[in-house]
């Protein structure tokens, strides 16, 4: 019998073979975009903008219309970094830089309670205190991020709309758009799919197939009827729960369910344990194939947590349904390719 050959997953995503100057390069890398995204008008002001003075959508494109001019203004000019921290050169400016930062100087105006300004000013601050720490550093325009920053803007809206956790999301949001983007092949999202929409985060698909095969018991069939449908309860759950959120929304919960399997169970049904349980001990005869099983499941998980950090574009859309369901218990206990290929056109 031919196992999933599309399994485990094998990603270069995970490797960390960067040295000491790679590493330095990525956090400079950073700083520079916080530096052309945020010196001028931070994040968190941004929000409290959006929040104090129920900004609406045109109101809200203006204001990052004129971030995204100050951003611009800046990669070209590191000397406006000097006049976004003081507005008192606003006079020597050129036209186009005098015209942001009168922008920025109204809403400090309207704002009396002095937050926005304050806001602006303690990110003003801790970015001058990492420039201090590396002062070799020149500004670079990286990758243009125009568009993700809008539509993290709208998603900051859409939270504080609805009343949302606003400290946890813009520490969310934040990482996201900071962090070293890494190019997720499209065979590598394929497998990851395949995996959480099979339960592969409770017991690798390959495995379970292994272990099925080498059965020999009387009520194999029943058993992994009970099996599958047990871990196919979870995988509807994670299908309902993200299916209409967003992609970072998606990401965060299918990071901390699958983080749940690794630590400690407490978002984990006992049924699905139970099975979990069964299914490791037809797999481990002994303690010490006890130990190596729960390694290569953990490590295996941790594949898939890395894959779904990497993931920048799209949804995330875990597949359920009964027919897959069914096709994957015919699979398994048919031994068939052909059941294989027909699991596997669920996918398609």
């Amino acid at each position: 019998m031919k196992f999933f050959n599309i399994f485990p997953l094998k990603s270069n995503l995970t490797e960390n073979t960067y040295k000491n100057n790679i590493v330095t390069e990525k956090i400079v890398q950073n700083i520079n975009q916080e530096i052309l995204y945020e010196s001028f008008i931070s994040i968190d002001a941004v929000v409290f903008q959006i929040g104090a003075y129920n900004l609406d959508k045109g109101e809200i494109n203006i204001l990052v219309d004129n971030i995204i001019k100050a951003k611009e203004l800046l990669s070209y000019d590191i000397s406006s970094l000097k006049k976004y921290f003081s507005n008192s050169l606003i006079d020597n400016s050129s036209n186009d830089l005098r015209t942001v930062l009168e922008f920025r100087n109204d809403l400090l105006k309207q704002d009396t309670s002095n937050i926005f300004g304050e806001l602006i000013n303690n990110k003003r601050n801790e970015l001058l205190n990492r420039m201090h720490k590396y002062n070799k550093m020149r500004l670079k325009k990286y990758a243009n991020n125009d568009v993700e920053y809008r539509e993290m803007i709208f998603r900051l809206r859409d939270n504080l709309l609805n009343g949302d956790n606003m400290y946890k999301k813009i520490l969310l949001e934040k990482r996201e758009f900071y962090k070293n983007k890494i190019d997720v092949p499209e065979n590598e999202i394929e497998k990851m799919i395949i995996s959480l929409s099979l339960g592969g985060y409770v017991i690798r698909i390959p495995k379970l197939a292994e272990t099925v095969f080498k059965m020999y018991s009387h009520d194999k069939a029943s058993k992994v009827k009970i099996w599958v449908k047990e871990i196919m309860k979870s995988v509807s759950d994670l299908e309902s729960i993200t299916k209409t959120k967003n992609l970072l929304e998606q990401k965060e919960i299918l990071k901390e369910y699958l983080m749940d399997f690794i630590t400690n169970n407490s978002k984990i049904s006992e049924n699905l344990l139970k099975v979990k349980s069964e299914i490791t001990s037809e797999i481990a005869k002994n303690y010490e194939d006890l130990i190596k099983e729960n390694i290569e499941q953990v490590n295996e998980i941790r594949k898939l947590i890395k894959l779904i950090d990497h993931i920048s574009k799209g949804h995330i859309n875990i597949k359920y349904s009964t027919t897959l369901t069914d096709k994957y218990i015919k699979f398994l206990l048919s031994e068939s390719d052909k059941d294989k290929r027909e699991l596997l056109k669920e996918f398609k």
